[in-house]
């Protein structure tokens, strides 16, 4: 998995969003149009056909024409490319420009269609600001959505077109302002040493100090036989004073280490799983110490309930996780990754806050040897 979206990939969600923008302003237009044709209502035109000719003509045909068999298939071809450019943005990490598309889509010919409509619209705005919380969210804008369109059946004032583009505005803007303003996933807070910081001051030895003889240095533990340091508990951490003994989804470190060395000298095939969550660390540290707990609680949950049902999965230290995966049950390993990342494209949701783990999960898969074995147990005492 690649680190952040890639610049095609943001560039293949700005131009979905363009494409469903468009798309829509075309839609809502031309209905308009086939609509006023349709109700015979004569110099019935919409914003394309304001455009300079012969652009104007070619981009906004006659009504008649648009209710032959071509005409309804460039709406319903239309209907599809808006929707198929709104979800592509939005699974491409453009779920913002795709939004503000969509309300750029139907806003322009609500303007010349019925300027009565631009109030509906605000007012759905009001609206949703009554409940920005994600429990919340889905009843809001449904209730948005309700008042507009019985709104813009009261403002049409019996106009069939001015109807018609009223309520697609009213049915589609909701979605879009609450899509524009859904919070940003903040980042991890990186340190950044101050270069104007003058150094501390060496301390001035005292003269009992300098004529006391030096105390012999320690024997050095052997790294193979010193026993792990015991994690503090008297300072917690960013996520919490000892987050693995209070879960029971997650195995001690030290645990996962033995079974693995199990597992090779039984000659049981198994993968081991590197996982990462860029940020957070960062973004427990914005929460604070019981924020961050329950993020951690809530992400590591998410993972492991994704394993298989004998794999399990080790806190290594700082945003770095270890998964033990037998290979008969880890089915295909290349898709292990897309598997453990599948539970982390819904929010979590911290002290009522969302908070996006989709694109911070990053998965590297090595079968079990005499190498990642040593490599595991190296990132175990470093952690």
């Amino acid at each position: 998995m690649s680190n952040g979206p890639s610049a095609a990939r943001m560039a293949a969600g700005i131009t979905a969003s363009a494409l469903a923008a468009f798309a829509l302003l075309g839609l809502t237009d031309l209905l308009g149009v086939a609509v006023a044709g349709h109700a015979w209502a004569l110099g019935a035109g919409g914003l394309l056909a304001m455009l300079p000719l012969p652009l104007g003509g070619w981009l906004s045909p006659p009504p008649a024409v648009l209710w032959t068999p071509g005409g309804l298939a460039t709406l319903a071809g239309l209907a599809g490319v808006a929707a198929v450019g709104g979800y592509a943005a939005a699974r491409l990490g453009a779920a913002r420009l795709g939004a503000a598309g969509a309300l750029l889509g139907v806003t322009l010919p609500l303007m010349v269609w019925n300027p009565l409509g631009l109030v509906i619209l605000g007012g759905q705005s009001l609206v949703l600001l009554v409940d920005r919380t994600p429990q919340g969210s889905a009843a809001i804008t449904q209730a948005a959505r309700v008042l507009g369109l019985c709104a813009a059946v009261l403002v049409s004032g019996g106009a069939v077109s001015p109807l018609v583009v009223t309520l697609l505005a009213a049915a589609l803007a909701p979605s879009a302002l609450v899509a524009l303003s859904a919070p940003v996933r903040e980042p991890a807070a990186e340190p950044v040493a101050r270069e104007d910081a003058p150094p501390p001051p060496a301390p001035t030895p005292t003269p009992a100090a300098e004529s006391a003889p030096a105390p012999p240095p320690a024997p050095t533990p052997d790294p193979e036989t010193a026993p792990a340091p015991k994690p503090d508990t008297a300072t917690p951490g960013l996520f919490g004073p000892d987050p693995v003994a209070a879960l029971a989804h997650l195995t001690p470190a030290p645990a996962l280490v033995e079974a693995a060395r199990t597992a090779l000298a039984n000659a049981q095939p198994a993968v081991l799983a590197l996982v990462r969550m860029d940020g957070l660390a960062g973004i427990a540290e914005h929460l604070g110490t019981e924020g961050g707990e329950t993020l951690f609680a809530a992400a590591t949950e998410r993972l492991a309930a994704a394993l298989p049902q004998a794999g399990t999965l080790s806190w290594v230290g700082d945003e770095t996780f270890v998964a033990l995966v037998p290979v008969a049950q880890a089915d295909d390993v290349a898709d292990l990754g897309p598997r453990l990342a599948a539970p982390f494209a819904e929010d979590l949701i911290v002290d009522g806050r969302p908070i996006s783990m989709e694109d911070a999960l990053h998965v590297e898969a090595l079968m079990l040897d005499a190498e990642t074995l040593e490599e595991l147990a190296g990132w175990v005492r470093a952690g």
